[in-house]
């Protein structure tokens, strides 16, 4: 008789499969409940007394890495065309991956001119956040911003500068816009 995949109980009446990286499914399913995202879930996982619970935020790290992680505030991008630019912006676009996990797009859609201040403003909670925009009358494949990637909970101011098919952009700090 094959006893190789023969599953035997334990000393606490559990069958082998029924851990996951030292916790019993049961308590998984405690956990789980009234967990509104991943890090709810986490929590009520590290609230379990368990000798693995020291290594929950690698778990989790490795097994859900672009999960979203809560930021405390807004991010905020304000974008400015500045004396030198020769062309104005058709559009600007950022995506991100909002708190529940799902992907999100602002579209800013009004041509911004020479010292005009383009503002968006991503909700916290925000994770993935990439940014691109494009100039009016450009190339089809003109970007000035090649699918910038921002960090969440934080202000990004930039310059704009260039001409209409060599755009150019430059991080400035906030105060001085």
């Amino acid at each position: 008789m094959d006893s190789y995949n023969q599953r035997e109980r334990n000393l606490n009446n559990e069958l082998p499969d029924d851990r996951v990286s030292g916790y019993s499914l049961r308590e998984i399913a405690y956990a789980l409940r009234g967990a509104g995202d991943m890090d709810e879930w986490k929590s009520n996982l590290a609230k379990i007394n368990n000798p693995t619970n020291f290594f929950l935020d690698t778990y989790f790290n490795q097994y859900f890495p672009d999960r979203p992680l809560k930021t405390p505030a807004n991010t905020i991008i304000r974008i400015k065309l500045v004396v030198g630019v020769g062309y104005s912006v058709d559009w600007i676009k950022v995506t991100y991956t909002d708190e529940q996990g799902k992907n999100q797009e602002i579209l800013y859609n009004n041509d911004t001119s020479l010292g005009e201040v383009a503002t968006i403003t991503i909700p916290a909670g925000a994770s993935n956040i990439h940014m691109d925009a494009k100039p009016i009358a450009s190339l089809s494949d003109t970007r000035i911003f090649h699918n910038l990637a921002l960090s969440a909970g934080q202000n990004y101011c930039f310059h704009l500068t260039g001409m209409v098919n060599n755009p150019k952009y430059e991080r400035v700090e906030c105060d001085i816009l």
